[in-house]
């Protein structure tokens, strides 16, 4: 599957006025939880030169995450890459220690995530990075444009500012890269 995400930051007094209108557009609150998320170098490839990132991520409720993202695909903002997500166990940090891989970064996040006909939106309160709104879709086609589109047409209607859209990821965030 390839994810279209787009990532804007925002300010404390956006949120509010951002929900209401999530609301009026029948976006429905589906979940909110705590992610706690870490990042893996592979001991034999250059993780960062090929645009890829391993992450483990704990949920509030010990679930497990583990997922590959692939290089980004497109510079217009809008970050298209694969991504290949599974459930396992908690475990699993110690045994890619024991592999080889090593953890370059932890981030702590609190995630509220609403969804309407194949997008789903977070509003991420990210530990020492500020507030954000994700807006994505998965889709397994090569043509990109059409959840594009849509994502470009929600940004129009929640009334947020194409300039504060964020290019890098959390994990580049945290770790200060250019």
């Amino acid at each position: 599957m390839y994810e279209v995400e787009v990532k804007i930051k925002v300010d404390e007094e956006e949120i509010l006025r951002i929900k209401e209108s999530i609301e009026k557009l029948g976006f429905k609150k589906i979940y909110e939880e705590f992610h706690h998320d870490f990042y893996f170098k592979h001991p034999c490839r250059d993780f960062k030169k090929r645009d890829e990132a391993l992450r483990v991520r704990i949920l509030n409720d010990d679930r497990c995450i583990v997922s590959y993202k692939g290089p980004r695909m497109r510079g217009d903002g809008f970050k298209v890459r694969e991504e290949i997500n599974t459930y396992a166990d908690v475990n699993v940090k110690e045994l890619l220690m024991k592999l080889g891989f090593i953890q370059i970064a932890e981030l702590k996040k609190f995630r509220e995530v609403y969804k309407k006909e194949g997008v789903s939106l977070s509003i991420d309160d990210v530990e020492g990075l500020g507030r954000y709104i994700e807006i994505e879709t998965l889709t397994k086609e090569s043509d990109f444009r059409d959840p594009r589109e849509k994502i470009n047409d929600l940004i129009e209607k929640l009334g947020l500012k194409r300039k504060n859209i964020i290019r890098k990821t959390y994990l580049e965030m945290v770790l200060k890269d250019p």
